[in-house]
């Protein structure tokens, strides 16, 4: 039986087979592997066996998967981090799975789904978080005049003037001194913290002017 030297073969396989095609022709030399979506002038059997396949940009594809992978690690960090610490966290076994049974278990549109919800949580946390924060310095700022007991519209008028404000405590004694060197003004202390004063004070606007 007359033996034909063969010159050429090629193979085209989905590259997830890569590594089972090179194991398979690992003692043939001069093997190449071409990139399918690689746009070159001479990919007629790329047309002819895969007529639905579209070039695609690998760099934009690249930066796709990174962005979404970011997504995921922001979305499993959350859940982390802001779970019900009540509930008893469940770690799956281990498994090993074929990339075919993976496959058939997966639905990009309930994870797209899943992952979208927990990341719109996100927002709507850290929403809540900065108005909480927000209140909370509102709040600390008005506990240091709960001992004012006067309405400032009681002084507010067209000969006198009702003010409240802080000064840094290292400079209250001074502002103090001089405020006393003028006539008709009346200045109380509410408040004070260890840099800051909290005071108010009514005078006749012509003591101010």
């Amino acid at each position: 039986m007359a033996v034909t030297k063969m010159e050429k073969v090629t193979l085209i396989s989905d590259k997830r087979n890569q590594e089972r095609i090179l194991q398979a022709v690992q003692g043939i030399q001069n093997v190449e592997i071409r990139d399918l979506y690689q746009n070159r002038t001479n990919n007629q059997w790329v047309e002819k066996y895969f007529p639905d396949t579209t070039i695609i940009d690998k760099e934009a594809k690249l930066s796709a998967l990174g962005n979404r992978l970011k997504d995921i690690q922001e979305a499993i960090q959350f859940i982390q981090h802001h779970g019900d610490s009540r509930q008893k966290k469940l770690h799956l076994k281990r498994q090993e799975l074929s990339l075919q049974e993976l496959e058939a278990n997966y639905s990009e549109e309930n994870f797209m789904n899943k992952l979208e919800e927990v990341l719109d949580l996100k927002e709507k946390w850290e929403q809540l978080t900065e108005k909480r924060d927000r209140l909370e310095e509102e709040e600390e700022w008005l506990l240091h005049w709960q001992q004012l007991d006067i309405a400032p519209s009681m002084y507010a008028s067209k000969t006198t003037i009702f003010e409240m404000g802080t000064v840094s405590a290292a400079n209250f004694e001074s502002f103090k001194e001089e405020l006393s060197k003028l006539d008709d003004v009346y200045m109380e202390e509410i408040d004070y913290t260890p840099k800051q004063v909290y005071l108010s004070y009514v005078a006749l606007k012509k003591s101010v002017a």
